[in-house]
């Protein structure tokens, strides 16, 4: 995947994140989309979540928009967490592009407020941005 997304988009750095994952028998569950050349048995025991530390790939902010756009034209398949954000990027894109974005102050960030802008979320935008967060990423 690191090959394909590297035609996209140039990576800032690689770096490792801890993700809690579906765990069977002291391994992470392979992925439902993954395609195996070789048909493993499956793993018995019971299905947990643990910590498992994996590589990721970090962009920068400005190359993120364009390579979430990019995604259908990759020469492999991405999986179903990156579909989710492309997707909610073209949903963010077009409230701005509408207009529907209101100035806020955020002061969540050490030290200080920072400008921000904050989706204007009514009707139908509001409908489809709770089904992009209750959809499973």
């Amino acid at each position: 995947m690191a090959a394909a997304l590297a035609d996209a988009a140039e990576p800032a750095r690689a770096d490792t994140v801890l993700l809690t994952l579906p765990t069977r028998a002291g391994a992470p569950t392979d992925s439902p989309e993954l395609i195996r050349t070789a048909v493993a048995p499956p793993a018995r025991g019971r299905l947990t979540l643990a910590g498992w530390r994996v590589p990721v790939l970090v962009y920068a902010p400005d190359d993120a928009l364009p390579l979430l756009r990019a995604l259908e034209e990759l020469p492999a398949v991405p999986g179903a967490t990156l579909r989710h954000l492309a997707e909610l990027a073209d949903f963010a894109a077009d409230l701005v592009t509408r207009g529907r974005v209101l100035p806020g102050v955020s002061t969540t960030t050490v030290p200080g407020a920072r400008a921000v802008w904050r989706p204007l979320l009514t009707g139908t935008d509001a409908g489809w941005a709770r089904s992009l967060a209750l959809a499973p990423a």
